[in-house]
């Protein structure tokens, strides 16, 4: 299984607070979608932001490579089913 964070910049999130939320769920259904066109199963995970909103789930970020200033607004799961 793998796992996609979807994140946004900080400061965009500031801004505009109202269209952050969709925009990332936006991104991760068109993940979503892809993969299922690939025979890919997937699932969307809300609460990014507060999984990593910690000490700990900063320095997860770090070491996964996403760039100080974002911040995490989902999650997509995806792997293959086993079985039918």
């Amino acid at each position: 299984m793998d796992i996609i964070i979807v994140c946004i910049r900080s400061d965009y999130f500031q801004c505009f607070i109202l269209y952050s939320i969709p925009d990332a769920f936006c991104c991760a259904e068109n993940m979503v979608l892809a993969a299922t066109e690939l025979g890919i199963s997937s699932c969307i995970i809300a609460r990014g932001e507060e999984t990593f909103d910690s000490d700990y789930g900063h320095q997860l970020m770090y070491q996964w490579g996403v760039p100080y200033g974002y911040v995490a607004r989902c999650f997509v799961l995806l792997g293959y089913c086993k079985g039918d």
